[in-house]
């Protein structure tokens, strides 16, 4: 992180993959994981001031995008099928900027 003056704040070597987004004053990122029939996803706010983690989320599926909002973050979240030929859900999902699941809505 870089201070308003130029100068590093702090520093972490971060292990989560993907796209990081600023929410409030969490930087977010994902990541998933997946077995034969299910995927999960982690979303990691991390402290913009600190560095240290302020909340992890998991839900079931793929997050594929993070919409921050005020007071927190949409993610849009795609279910693979669990039989073959079968469709996919989607859904979005809304944490606040404390990591609390607001609510999910079918798509």
């Amino acid at each position: 992180a870089i201070t308003p003056a130029g100068t590093t704040a702090w520093s972490i070597t971060l292990t989560d993959g993907g796209d990081f987004r600023l929410s409030g004053s969490n930087l977010l990122s994902v990541t998933s994981s997946a077995t034969d029939s299910v995927v999960t996803s982690t979303v990691t706010a991390r402290s913009t001031a600190t560095g240290a983690v302020a909340w992890t989320a998991t839900v079931n599926g793929r997050i594929t995008d993070l919409e921050p909002f005020s007071g927190g973050t949409y993610a849009i979240v795609v279910t693979p099928a669990t039989t073959s030929g079968g469709t996919a859900t989607r859904s979005v999902v809304a944490f606040s900027n404390s990591g609390v699941k607001l609510w999910t809505v079918a798509l």
